[in-house]
């Protein structure tokens, strides 16, 4: 799992949930591939190049998405990139998934 800026809350969740996670930073993903991968609102700009490095079966969390009109047209590229299959707005968080073997879908999920 890979974290893309500052992110303590969601590694501390991620960490509790599957205790043998081995976390890397942004400059140790350059080197290889995650399976995992959170995006921190402050580094959002950095998402498009991340789909390099997210695994076939892998998932990339994105905060703040419907932060502001840059961050929206941002996720609507990433959602509509073809590399990219089912997606789930959260509203707080995107989240992208590359399994291709499912149908690409988009979720809004309103809670």
């Amino acid at each position: 799992m890979a974290l893309v800026g500052n992110l303590p809350t969601e590694q501390a969740y991620m960490s509790a949930a599957v205790p043998s996670a081995q976390w890397i930073d942004e400059s140790e993903l350059n080197q290889g591939m995650a399976d995992l991968i959170f995006v921190a609102r402050k580094k959002q700009a950095e998402a498009l190049s991340l789909l390099t490095h997210i695994s076939a079966q892998g998932a990339i969390v994105i905060e703040g998405i419907h932060a502001d009109e840059k961050a929206l047209a941002l996720w609507n590229l990433l959602r509509n990139d073809t590399r990219t299959g089912v997606t789930f707005d959260l509203y707080t968080y995107g989240i992208l998934f590359f399994n291709h073997q499912l149908h690409k879908q988009h979720y809004i999920i309103n809670f």
